[in-house]
Parts: structure tokens; C-alpha cells; sequence
């Protein structure tokens, strides 16, 4: 028989726990661990706190059954922390985008990590992570939707991976959820087409940093696909070919690959669904021949069309951030990044065609509902046309409708 244990009670996320200790099978040895076990959610009515007699017996009664047990071996209560980091982020680095796991990354270190502290994966409920939600959702924290989603996303995917490797059997996070508003989420920036023009234009004498605000804003490149160009990926037939992205060093795919089939060729020979392309419009391919003239000679070892001294493609982020930002902001003008050009190009464009198609092809979104959602900005020039539209469809049959009266009567 085991050495008896009362167990220490402990409150955590607005629950109550006990702590004790067990025998646990680590890599095949048996070893005596520190375990935990949820007992009851902290109501302030009937469980008040640690010293509250009602917690006490929970605990009573759980710790009979540790008691019991003896010397009997219990698998091994994994917490959440160390499942992410020796389980769920090797597998993410192996097969997900280096974009996506440094954005895991983040909220992981952020809000998650504090939040999951030393609580197991088998002890964790439901009701322990729509706390969290509300908690975020509430002030001072006030997290948008979005962002709340982003949270809850990465917190479940995690339980789903552990409920998909046999440690536990159902995900608590599946259920989980804000109980309560949650903050109106403020418009996405974009830039307009006068501003992209006249960031342009203040950017006179920096032919390298104009061509990247042209592929931005007029073409709608994501950055790390601009960070990706080559030179050889501007075809004489006018069309500009992305084939890869660089992020945070990284050289891989582009983030979304086109449904077709293996046997569809781009016009440059690669499969389809391996080479998006762009048409190469004047005012990019002008700036982009201006910055080849003045591209030092002593740079071109390698094929990048934005390149560092080493011959490596260029840090477009410590661009925005040495140069573009500075001199725009002497001159009074905004800079936010280059995402609000790529949702200012769908924006322009979907205004100027009167549909969204043209922008889902300029993004290359498989999903037209992803353009229309998240890039295209509220237009009111077109919600002026349209009504002026039905202001006149209105009269039109009213007209239509006083000649039928007059030639009944």
C-alpha cells in the first residue's frame, strides 16, 4: 500500500483542482509525478473557495480513490503545454506554412501558454475555455472577432491532434465559445488609388521601393511573393509569373495553389497549379525597367529581382521599415504595410469592372466569398450607381404602369 495523501486543492481559470502525486510510466520506467485533477468549477454560491467544505470533499472523495489504488501504475497525465511543444509544434513545423506557424507561434506565447499553465489534457472542460473567450472578449482585452476566432482555432486544433494521437478522447474546445458581445471589429485599411499615387510619387529617387509599392498596390502581391521574384519571372508575353514566396527566410510555395490539373500548363511551361500569373500592366513594368537600369552591377550574382548584398532575396519588411515608412511619413502620408495595397488593388478593381471576379483573379482566391468578405471595401461610388439604377428601374415602371391605367380607361 501507497503512502497517503490528502491532496492539495489549488484554484485555477475559476475552477478547483487537486494536486498529488502517482506513479507514472515515462518512456517505459515507472517514476512518481506530480498530477492534477479538476474537481469543480468556483461558483462563489456552493464551492467559494479553497477552504470551502464542499470543495473539501471533492477532494476527499478523489483522493480515496488515489489511496486506494496503492502502488498501481496510472498512465501518464500529460499537460498541455508539453503536448504543444514536444507533439503539436513538430507537426505543424513539418507540414504546415512557416507564415502560419509563426502566427501559432504568437498567440501561442501570448494568451494560450499563461492560460494553460499546468493543467492536463485529460483535466481541461469545456467551460474552462469559453472563460478564456469571454475573458478576451471582455475590457480591458476587448479582442475583435477575428481574433477571438484565431484563439479559439489554434486551442481546438490542438485538442483535436492530441483526441487524433490516442491521449485523449474528445476535444472540450469543440463546444467552447464567447458568452457574450464581442467588439464590432474595425475596417481593414486599404489604400486608395490617389494614395497609392502619391506614395509613389514621394517616393522619387528610390526606384527600388517604388516598384515594390507598384507590385503591391497596383498588382496585389503579397509580400512575400514579391520577396520571391526573379528576374526570369517576367516573360516577354507580358505577364508577370509567381512561382514561389520567401517568408521569414524561407523559400517555399505560394500560399494558395490553383485546382487544375497536372496536364494544364502555364505559358512558361510549369504546371498550373505550380505558377500563378499576373499581367504586367505599364505603369509596373515601368517601374520595374527603372529600377533595373540603376541595379548595381555588383548585385546581380543571383536572379532576385529585390536582393541584399549577399545576394539573398531582400527583407522587404526592414524595407517598409528603413526606408518607405520614413519618407513617406516627411511627406504626410500613411503607411500601414503593404497588405492594404493588395486590398486596395481588389477594391479599385472590383469599382472599375462593376464585379468582383476580376479581383478574385487579381488575389488568385480559390473562394470568391474570401475576396468579397475580407478585401473588397464598402464602395460607395457603386452603391450610388446601383441606386441611381433603381431609381430609375422605379420610374421606369411607374411610367409603365400610368400608360396601362390610361389606355384601360
Amino acid at each position: 500500500m501507497g503512502r497517503h495523501q490528502q491532496g492539495h486543492i489549488y484554484e485555477a481559470s475559476g475552477s478547483f483542482y487537486v494536486r498529488y502525486r502517482a506513479t507514472q510510466i515515462v518512456d517505459g520506467k515507472a517514476m512518481r509525478e506530480q498530477c492534477s485533477q479538476w474537481l469543480c468549477e468556483k461558483d462563489g454560491k456552493r464551492y467559494k473557495n479553497v477552504k470551502d467544505k464542499n470543495v473539501k470533499l471533492l477532494r476527499d472523495k478523489f483522493m480515496l480513490t488515489v489511496n486506494e489504488s496503492g502502488a498501481r501504475i496510472s498512465p501518464r497525465e500529460i499537460t498541455v503545454v508539453d503536448f504543444y511543444q514536444n507533439t503539436y509544434l513538430p507537426f505543424i513545423t513539418a507540414n504546415l506554412r512557416v507564415s502560419t506557424v509563426h502566427g501559432y507561434a504568437k498567440i501561442w506565447k501570448q494568451h494560450l501558454k499563461p492560460h494553460f499553465d499546468r493543467m492536463t489534457l485529460r483535466e481541461y472542460r469545456t467551460h474552462i475555455g469559453s472563460q478564456l473567450l469571454t475573458r478576451l472578449a471582455g475590457k480591458p482585452n476587448q479582442l475583435g472577432r477575428q481574433s477571438l476566432n484565431n484563439i479559439r482555432s489554434l486551442a481546438s486544433a490542438i485538442f483535436t491532434h492530441a483526441v487524433n494521437t490516442g491521449v485523449i478522447e474528445s476535444n472540450p474546445w469543440h463546444d467552447a465559445k464567447v458568452l457574450g458581445k464581442i467588439k464590432q471589429p474595425a475596417g481593414t485599411a486599404h489604400y486608395t488609388l490617389t494614395h497609392t499615387i502619391q506614395m509613389i510619387a514621394a517616393l522619387t529617387g528610390y526606384p527600388q521601393e517604388q516598384a515594390i509599392i507598384a507590385l503591391a498596390c497596383f498588382l496585389g502581391m503579397r509580400p512575400g511573393e514579391i520577396q520571391g521574384l526573379q528576374w526570369e519571372d517576367i516573360t516577354p508575353d507580358g505577364w508577370i509569373h509567381i512561382r514561389r514566396a520567401v517568408v521569414r527566410r524561407v523559400i517555399g510555395e505560394t500560399k494558395t495553389r490553383l485546382r487544375a490539373p497536372a496536364s494544364m500548363l502555364c505559358s512558361c511551361g510549369l504546371p498550373l497549379s505550380m505558377c500563378q500569373r499576373l499581367p504586367l500592366i505599364d505603369p509596373v513594368r515601368v517601374m520595374l525597367d527603372a529600377w533595373r537600369d540603376v541595379f548595381d552591377d555588383s548585385l546581380k550574382v543571383t536572379s532576385w529581382i529585390f536582393q541584399n548584398r549577399m545576394g539573398k532575396p531582400a527583407d522587404i519588411a526592414d524595407i517598409n521599415r528603413r526606408i518607405i515608412k520614413p519618407v513617406l511619413q516627411a511627406q504626410g502620408l500613411e503607411f500601414r504595410g503593404l497588405y492594404p495595397g493588395r486590398r486596395g488593388a481588389a477594391t479599385i478593381l472590383t469599382e472599375l469592372t462593376g464585379d468582383a471576379i476580376a479581383a478574385q483573379q487579381l488575389l488568385r482566391h480559390t473562394d470568391l466569398a474570401v475576396t468579397t468578405k475580407n478585401y473588397i471595401q464598402m464602395l460607395p461610388a457603386s452603391l450610388m450607381k446601383g441606386a441611381k439604377l433603381l431609381e430609375a428601374a422605379i420610374a421606369d415602371a411607374r411610367t409603365a404602369q400610368s400608360h396601362s391605367a390610361t389606355s384601360q380607361g
